[in-house]
């Protein structure tokens, strides 16, 4: 490769290609990584105690946030960037190899002061290890944006898959042998290591001796900011933990953390597809209002319709889920589950209004918005512990509905192509919907006296059923129901067209 521009074709066909290309091949890794997902919620559950997990979930937050910080925003920089040239990505490169190296030194060095700050000795040997992760997440970051960029679906959702399976593999093995919360570490590690050795082998992209250019420095004022807003949205999704670890104990955060990532880690894996897709694809629009308003809202009616039934049964079904799935030992997941899931109603709406920041090249607006939302949501956390464990969801959830969405709305619809009134006309068939599926469901379940799977699975299916009636009831709706048979058409016809060949 040569210091020449890396131009991404803009033909309006190569686009819708490989946007259903990329749909297609992430809908089916999320299948895979679902099962995964849930396969080792349950396993690990019944092989680790809460203890375990509050270990691991101790250390999690200050790895998360040092791996925010070391990216610098250069992903999602090199990923909207009409142009891009060898020279810019390895300048990034280096800098995330550099700034990787030097923060996980800082991280063994201050393992010491991390297990003082929360009482617990057994976090320094953990946290002195894991600073080894963020050194391999550094050789590996601009593999990833160029190959999200380039819209190498295939290639990210082998890596996506195959590096939780690790995971699962080595995480269970040692939890049955006895190794508590090491095996959580080390699994840990396994994910990591797949990781890079994978984005390593498909990406044709290397880098070069070490230098630094004047076109990637001034990239990193865009990257700065939203560098400022991810460090802001990361520690609102991690602050928690760290709170009630702090107040709580292990025993307590790790009830918590197997609700948050049950809560959480499905819808992600249910949005997944969509939301790959979309930030390349409004990129290249951006110029193209028009385009980029029908674009944008079929892809948001489609993530809806997708995911917002599922979290109406999770709400509704809180206690008899948690009974099947982790057994009567954990039902103090329950309430605290319950709670997670209606807050994460809102995720969805969340996520579509960075796709306009960041489509838009608006990091400034994302850098505001995204700040204050999560320092309000943050602010909540410190309130909510007062009340116990329950408290802390309750309180957040209640006050996301009130204050950081709405006013995210209002900042990503304050300009361009979507305005505050078309995004509400659009949002309100699906509220509607998901109100009623839930009152519903919820009806349903209460005359369940011992939960099974089968039960459980026509409320799911009840759920979509529901939702999609209340839809068809409203033209924005059977919008709605249409884009997601043509998509499943189009997704169908792809998967043919593929294997015939």
């Amino acid at each position: 490769m040569t210091d020449n521009d890396l131009i991404f074709p803009l033909d309006a066909e190569y686009l819708r290609k490989r946007s259903i290309h990329g749909a297609a091949v992430t809908s089916a890794s999320q299948v895979a990584r679902l099962f995964l997902m849930l396969a080792s919620q349950i396993i690990l559950a019944r092989l680790l105690l809460p203890a375990d997990f509050g270990i691991l979930a101790m250390v999690a937050p200050i790895l998360g946030f040092v791996m925010t910080v070391a990216d610098m925003g250069a992903v999602q920089a090199v990923v909207q960037r009409p142009h891009i040239t060898h020279r810019i990505l390895n300048s990034f490169f280096w800098l995330n190899v550099l700034l990787t190296t030097v923060l996980g030194g800082v991280i063994w060095s201050l393992s010491p002061l991390l297990a003082a700050f929360y009482r617990e000795p057994r976090v320094m040997p953990v946290a002195a290890t894991l600073a080894s992760l963020v050194v391999f997440a550094g050789f590996s970051m601009q593999q990833s944006a160029l190959l999200n960029r380039t819209m190498r679906f295939t290639s990210l959702a082998i890596v996506e898959t195959l590096a939780p399976a690790a995971s699962l593999v080595v995480t269970a093995f040692l939890a049955w042998r006895g190794f508590g919360y090491w095996a959580l570490v080390f699994g840990q590690m396994a994910s990591a290591v797949t990781t890079a050795i994978l984005l390593w082998s498909m990406s044709t992209w290397r880098p070069s001796w070490p230098a630094l250019s004047a076109e990637a420095v001034a990239m990193l004022k865009f990257g700065g900011n939203i560098t400022i807003s991810n460090v802001a949205l990361y520690l609102n999704t991690v602050l928690d933990n760290v709170i009630i670890g702090f107040y709580l104990g292990e025993i307590a955060l790790g009830i918590y953390d197997r609700a948050w990532k049950l809560a959480v880690m499905p819808i992600g894996q249910l949005m997944a597809p969509i939301n790959r897709v979309a930030v390349p694809t409004l990129s290249r629009l951006a110029e193209d209002p028009q385009r980029y308003r029908r674009i944008f809202l079929q892809m948001m009616r489609v993530l809806f319709l997708a995911s917002l039934p599922a979290l109406a049964v999770a709400v509704a079904a809180a206690h008899p889920l948690i009974l099947l799935l982790f057994t009567a030992r954990w039902q103090a997941v329950a309430p605290v589950f319950a709670w997670l899931c209606g807050g994460s109603l809102l995720t969805p709406v969340n996520m579509v209004m960075f796709w306009l920041f960041v489509s838009q090249g608006r990091p400034k607006d994302q850098m505001v918005f995204g700040t204050a939302a999560a320092l309000i949501n943050i602010a909540t956390y410190w309130v909510g512990v007062h009340w116990g464990l329950v408290g802390v969801p309750i309180t957040s959830t209640l006050v996301a509905y009130l204050l950081p969405t709405p006013m995210l709305i209002w900042g990503g619809t304050r300009s361009g192509p979507i305005n505050l009134t078309l995004f509400l006309s659009q949002m309100y068939p699906f509220a509607l919907a998901t109100i009623i599926s839930m009152a519903m469901v919820h009806y349903a379940v209460a005359h369940f006296v011992q939960p099974h799977l089968l039960d459980l699975l026509a409320a799911i299916v009840g759920s979509y059923l529901i939702s999609f009636t209340v839809l068809s009831c409203f033209a924005t709706g059977r919008e709605a129901l249409r884009d997601l048979v043509e998509m499943i058409r189009l997704l169908l016809l792809h998967a043919f067209g593929r294997a015939h060949n």
